[in-house]
């Protein structure tokens, strides 16, 4: 069985994660937009490409922080009754 603290810790090392996952998808998204601009040349890059880019990645942030939560409500219930009231 493990501690309160362990649990703590291991949320923590999630969330953690959780961002460093996200941080790294918005680089790769925001790489991938820079390089079809500068392939571009003067011409804009593909604005319907772009807005699903943009919708990927938030899709990707909100299912993190889905993921960030359901782990804290199932971290809270294992500690007991008293964290959940």
């Amino acid at each position: 069985m493990t501690t309160t603290q362990e649990q703590f810790v291991d949320f923590a090392q999630r969330g953690q994660e959780t961002l460093l996952k996200a941080v790294g998808e918005w680089v790769d998204t925001a790489r991938g937009f820079a390089t079809t601009v500068a392939k571009a040349q003067p011409e804009l890059p593909d604005s319907q490409a772009v807005v699903n880019q943009v919708f990927d990645f938030a899709e990707q942030v909100l299912r993190g922080q889905r993921e960030l939560a359901t782990n804290l409500v199932a971290a809270a219930r294992k500690s007991g009754p008293e964290a959940t009231s």
